[in-house]
């Protein structure tokens, strides 16, 4: 079954905590990663670290800001449930996503991962092989999250009388404005109270950002388009009822040494943003 362009894209995600797993000092280890990714994901992550040089000479090793957004991610969603009495995780779009089986969870957590089938053909075929035994209780979910994908996880058995921790990351960037808008009506049919919400995004000045026309041109050469931000996460959340928190790498809870750049305070004209979002409704 062959995957969709955007679903390739996370194997170029894999394939960048491979290279952060085998590095010197990992900010996490994922040993599933180098075979989910497979070749594919290391082709599209030289194809995306020549794009960048044009702009960029720090492309050697691991991506600064994918490896930070899943160290603080990993880090948040712990975080989350230990404060919390939080026992549902939701991974939406969860491509190569290895949380279930590499961070250490309560023994009574469910873990549901959403995405499409041509996405679990090729990871569960790999977990297969490599034996992986998750650390939870792991539920896969195929559905297309622009379509009617919240029935498909009640039947997983989900519990909507609970609440859960949600994740999209490296999700919203692909999607149109009003498929963010929609997808965001159905999260919170499922999102009780007290449900913990975490993704990044850039604002939308990314988009048309002259500096990096190579790196988005190259995207859509991929099949997989940036075509949505939001400059104003905060706001935005707050229309949807939930309560956010906007972090930037570079700033205290997301730079464990890593981030080479200079960090922009938020909506500085001229200047594209990227964040790193939590949220509680």
């Amino acid at each position: 079954m062959t995957m969709t362009p955007v679903g390739k894209t996370s194997l170029w995600i894999a394939a960048n905590r491979a290279l952060e797993t085998e590095s010197n000092e990992p900010l996490y280890r994922d040993p599933f990663a180098r075979e989910l990714a497979g070749q594919t994901g290391f082709d599209m992550i030289s194809i995306m670290k020549a794009a960048k040089h044009r702009y960029d000479m720090n492309t050697t090793g691991p991506s600064p800001y994918i490896t930070i957004r899943t160290k603080f991610f990993d880090d948040a969603l712990l975080n989350a449930l230990n404060a919390s009495a939080i026992q549902q995780v939701v991974i939406l779009a969860a491509g190569m996503d290895a949380r279930a089986f590499r961070l250490d969870w309560p023994s009574n957590l469910v873990f549901f991962e959403v995405d499409r089938d041509e996405v679990f053909v090729h990871k569960e075929a790999v977990l297969g092989h490599l034996q992986a035994r998750p650390k939870c209780d792991r539920r896969i979910v195929s559905a297309d999250l622009t379509e009617q994908w919240t029935t498909a996880l009640v039947k997983e058995g989900f519990d909507q009388d609970r609440p859960a921790a949600f994740l999209m990351e490296g999700l919203l960037a692909y999607l149109d404005a009003d498929s963010v808008a929609h997808l965001f009506s159905q999260l919170n049919m499922m999102a009780h109270p007290g449900s913990w919400l975490g993704f990044d995004i850039s604002d939308a000045d990314t988009l048309a950002s002259p500096r990096l026309t190579q790196y988005l041109k190259q995207l859509e050469m991929l099949g997989s388009p940036w075509i949505f931000g939001i400059n104003d996460p905060k706001t935005y959340l707050a229309k949807h009822g939930w309560r956010g928190i906007v972090t930037q790498p570079g700033e205290p809870d997301a730079d464990y040494g890593r981030w080479p750049y200079p960090t922009i305070p938020h909506r500085i004209t001229g200047h594209h943003s990227r964040f790193l979002v939590t949220a509680n409704k």
